[in-house]
């Protein structure tokens, strides 16, 4: 971390430069000025801090109104979730990581909203040590851009999470209050929009040390998938459920981000495949759900439900030809059937261990094709003293291409489909040194970056 004095003194470059102010800087404050631009001019040595007019009135004062000025005072204004990333910046640019400072963070205005500023500045004079002694830079208020790229962006997301073919509902981090249900969840709670929202996330949970391990595996991992509970409907009916969730921003409060997963009809199938297996048979069939009985010990399959069609094309004979290895796309092979191993002998060790494991993974079809599948898989000893797999095998794909397109949104720029901020934090270590700027650039770069011409006013203040 830096300190905004130079009692430390960081050694920017060997070369004893001065930028001299000469006529052009003339016509850089024009351009600037047409662009609603304000400057600023550090002196690093003495933190004095000296701005314009056009830089006080972006924050609602009189220039007067905050003489004299040290750099304590962008300090006390910057919001305090950017001060770190704004001093991380300029530290960058003492070490001569950067040829210029640049950088987007929130100030606050005089009547006490924060409004968003991009910053741009650069080193002008060093001492006969090449340490650096003054900045200069520029202020650009693009708070509207910011609402709109806003606007757009959360319009664009809770319509995807709306049209979502599977419940999602997205709770306040911090107060546990359910701040959106989806249409598929109002229908599937039983509530219309104003009951649903602001209920207590708690009151859905049969059994309330559910909600606090999943809120605990949330916080360890920040993110869950899959997590087995029990839930209430509104009007008191229970049903099983898996859950996946992790954190985002809805309403700019760290929020919750929960889809939902029906499995009340197959926890009640998985119920009847350990007492009768023509009961689990007949109701099999009767499912979408593809269900499947391995044999550990004879390594065939004893059971297939003809549903195995929909998902995979093929016939229940021709299904039960298949190795059980060979239904697993290639690159997911290794890792599931090391987890279904060790699952078995962990069963072996201990049969009344009545455990449900999920994965996710990619199965064959008959053309080729992948299909991505949500797989339960159980173990039982059959009336033959044989361990059998009971698995049951669930359609993902819509959900796949849902959850990959909010990822895509999460980490792309709306308008440009480039990789925004959030994707940079995630690749840092995969970033490529940026450009060099020459001095007109920092300032006229404004316009470049906006995709306007130099003598274009961008936005109002």
């Amino acid at each position: 971390m830096i300190k905004l004095n130079n009692k430390q003194g960081v050694k920017m470059s060997d070369n004893n430069t001065k930028y001299p102010i000469d006529d052009k800087n003339y016509r850089y404050q024009i351009a600037l000025k047409s662009m609603n631009v304000g400057t600023w001019e550090w002196n690093i040595q003495t933190d004095e801090l000296i701005f314009d007019d056009r830089y006080a009135e972006m924050l609602g004062y009189q220039k007067e109104e905050l003489l004299p000025a040290t750099v304590d005072l962008w300090r006390k204004l910057i919001h305090e979730d950017d001060l770190q990333k704004a001093l991380d910046e300029i530290d960058n640019h003492f070490q001569n990581h950067t040829e210029y400072y640049d950088i987007e963070f929130r100030i606050k205005h005089k009547d006490g909203n924060y409004i968003w500023i991009l910053s741009k500045g650069r080193v002008t004079e060093f001492d006969e040590n090449g340490y650096p002694l003054k900045m200069f830079g520029a202020h650009l208020d693009i708070t509207d851009s910011k609402t709109l790229e806003k606007i757009n962006l959360n319009t664009k997301y809770n319509n995807l999470i709306e049209n979502a073919p599977y419940p999602v509902i997205v709770t306040n981090y911090k107060t546990g209050l359910v701040t959106y249900g989806n249409e598929r969840a109002r229908q599937l709670f039983g509530v219309n929009f104003e009951q649903a929202i602001n209920k207590t996330a708690l009151d859905f949970y049969v059994n309330p040390s559910d909600r606090d391990q999943f809120i605990n595996n949330l916080q360890e991992k920040h993110n869950v998938s899959d997590f087995e509970v029990q839930l209430y409907k509104s009007y008191g009916e229970k049903f099983w459920a898996l859950i996946s969730a992790s954190f985002t921003l809805f309403n700019d409060e760290l929020s919750v981000l929960i889809t939902i997963n029906d499995i009340t009809r197959r926890k009640e199938i998985e119920i009847d495949l350990n007492s009768e297996k023509n009961k689990y048979q007949l109701l099999a069939e009767s499912m979408a759900d593809v269900i499947m009985v391995f044999n550990l010990n004879t390594l065939n399959f004893s059971y297939i439900s003809p549903s195995v069609f929909a998902l995979r094309g093929l016939s229940v004979e021709e299904a039960h030809q298949e190795k059980f290895d060979d239904i697993i796309f290639l690159n997911d092979r290794v890792n599931i059937l090391n987890n279904l191993r060790n699952d078995a002998q962990k069963y072996l060790e201990n049969p009344d261990l009545k455990k449900t494991t999920i994965y996710e993974f990619q199965e064959y079809c008959k053309n080729g094709r992948l299909v991505w599948v949500e797989a339960s898989f159980k173990f039982r000893i059959n009336e033959n003293r044989d361990v059998e797999i009971i698995s049951t095998h669930r359609n993902i794909d819509e959900r796949k291409k849902i959850e990959s397109r909010i990822e895509y949104m999460n980490l792309h720029e709306l308008n440009t489909g480039l990789l925004n901020k959030t994707a940079f934090r995630f690749y840092q270590d995969k970033w490529a040194n940026q450009s060099d700027l020459n001095l007109r650039e920092v300032f006229l770069g404004f316009s470049t970056s906006r995709g306007c011409s130099s003598n274009t006013q961008l936005y109002k203040g």
